[in-house]
């Protein structure tokens, strides 16, 4: 059974090190542990004193050294499971000068919990991936030239606006399907097509302040009643 801690039950812990398991964890300035003293057994609350290790958990064990009975100071930890450790690397390619990160197995993390993260380059930065994702709040983008080359590109936007100085599109086939269009030409509308057709189920109005048509050749309308004047 656990003892209370009493000056008479840690005699002789002066300038120790002793082996302990690990009760309770609040953080790397209070871990209760459990050691051993001339045949007895009591809690002592220490501090973690390994750098940016991982804290112990519950259950693990622990080197524990100390001056007195006020505390003492963890300074080897002894996992009760197994922790897998990430190992990478940083080499320098002397052929093409090049500083490579690898990382061989698992992922890379890179975080910034209460800063920025900026990348720059002098020259370029490259992203080469099976798959890319971007998620953010709120983006912006500022490219002089920009290209994009694909198979396909697809996009879901609920709302869009487009300032542009000159249009240019050229495609093998254009499908538009909306429920309304308005669209407003300050000055020439102008549209060259070897054929034209236009299908409307319900009424056709045009209205214009004068109306130049002319064909080469003839000229056909056709309705039950045709009004002029």
């Amino acid at each position: 059974m656990i003892s209370a801690i009493s000056p008479q039950a840690l005699q002789g812990l002066d300038n120790y090190i002793r082996v302990a398991e690990v009760e309770q964890v609040v953080d790397s300035n209070q871990i209760l542990v459990k050691l051993s003293q001339d045949k007895r057994v009591f809690e002592l609350w220490v501090c973690f004193a390994m750098g940016n290790m991982p804290l112990p958990q519950v259950g693990d064990r622990v080197l524990v050294a100390g001056e007195n009975v006020d505390g003492g100071y963890i300074i080897g930890h002894f996992p009760a499971q197994a922790v897998p450790h990430q190992r990478f690397s940083i080499e320098q390619d002397e052929a093409s000068g090049k500083t490579i990160l690898s990382v061989p197995e698992g992922d890379l993390d890179l975080r910034s919990e209460q800063g920025s993260i900026c990348l720059q380059a002098a020259k370029n930065i490259e992203l080469n991936s099976p798959q890319f994702a971007l998620e953010t709040a709120k983006g912006e983008f500022n490219i002089v030239d920009a290209s994009y080359q694909g198979l396909r590109l697809g996009a879901s936007i609920a709302q869009t606006k487009l300032f542009l100085g000159k249009l240019n599109t050229t495609v093998g086939r254009l499908i538009e399907k909306a429920k309304n269009v308005y669209r407003q030409v300050d000055n020439l509308n102008q549209l060259k097509a070897g054929r034209m057709r236009t299908l409307v189920k319900g009424s056709y109005h045009l209205k214009s302040e004068s109306i130049n048509q002319k064909a080469d050749k003839d000229v056909r309308i056709d309705g039950d009643k045709i009004n002029l004047g």
